[in-house]
């Protein structure tokens, strides 16, 4: 699935004859439908106005395999009981985590935040999760809601340790740039931006940071700086990345933005021999077709 976000590159439009590319409001995949309804409001379980945390639950567990099924039965129960709840609440969210469900793992992590507030390993897996869950909403108010989640509890990662969880400074500065766009930011917008820049100076080569820096800069019309970023990303290769085909699609935007047709076409051909859905290699060749 393709990296994540509120600020994404879309796939292509046309308008008065002349392909564009736009930026959806979504998160991670291109081409992942957002059709989850995924939400959980504290520790208290305030719900979500028009979201109900305990039929969502239902709901995903009935679409799992016999043996999730019963395994998650069984966990569930045991949160009723008198164990330890610190371990029946990190079970169950590694097992959601296991499944994918990013929602319901980081409902689970948020509770066992309250128990074990000095553990900064759980509030990170609390924001991750709700971070990963942004991509699966239906919705600006559960996207929102997502956002803030994952905002407050990597705040306290970042508190807890400044400068050395990476991932955890990926993830809130991209969080706090989307607060700003919702107007739900209390601080400066260009906090998001320090945070990515400064994982950037620390692993120069660090994918999530600079696909992010990438994108902000297409969204705030820097065009030269989206392609500096794209460039270093496809000078990477692939190694597993599974968004490494975009690079040379948000790359080839830059490219059109600028003006430069034939860096432009060069792209988007190495993009059509990366990608497997013939949907995308014809839209491809719908813009390459445009602007020659």
């Amino acid at each position: 699935m393709q990296s994540r976000r509120a600020i994404q590159v879309g796939f292509v439009i046309v308008i008065v004859g002349v392909v564009a590319f736009i930026f959806l409001v979504g998160k991670n995949s291109p081409t992942a439908t957002l059709d989850k309804n995924t939400g959980q409001k504290s520790l208290n379980e305030r719900p979500e106005a028009g979201f109900n945390f305990e039929l969502y639950e239902k709901d995903m567990i009935s679409k799992l395999p016999k043996k999730d099924q019963d395994e998650i039965t069984i966990m569930l129960g045991r949160l009723k009981g008198r164990g330890a709840m610190d371990e029946n609440l990190l079970v169950l969210a590694q097992k959601y985590e296991q499944l994918h469900l990013s929602a319901l793992a980081g409902y689970y992590y948020n509770k066992l935040e309250g128990l074990q507030p000095n553990n900064e390993n759980v509030w990170f897996e609390a924001g991750k999760n709700y971070f990963n869950a942004e991509q699966e909403v239906d919705s600006q108010d559960k996207l929102n809601y997502f956002i803030d989640m994952s905002y407050n509890s990597l705040a306290k990662v970042i508190e807890m340790d400044p400068d050395r969880n990476l991932e955890a400074m990926t993830d809130q500065g991209v969080n706090i740039l989307e607060k700003s766009m919702n107007h739900t930011l209390s601080g400066p917008p260009m906090q998001g931006i320090g945070l990515l820049m400064k994982v950037v100076q620390a692993d120069s080569n660090n994918r999530k940071a600079l696909n992010y820096l990438g994108l902000f800069s297409m969204q705030s019309g820097q065009f030269d700086r989206a392609i500096m970023r794209f460039k270093h990303l496809t000078s990477l290769g692939p190694d597993g990345d599974a968004n490494y085909p975009y690079y040379y699609r948000y790359l080839a935007q830059a490219y059109i933005e600028t003006g430069k047709k034939q860096e432009a076409v060069s792209s988007l051909e190495k993009y059509k021999t990366l990608v497997k859905e013939e949907g995308l290699k014809q839209e491809a060749d719908s813009i390459i077709h445009s602007i020659q």
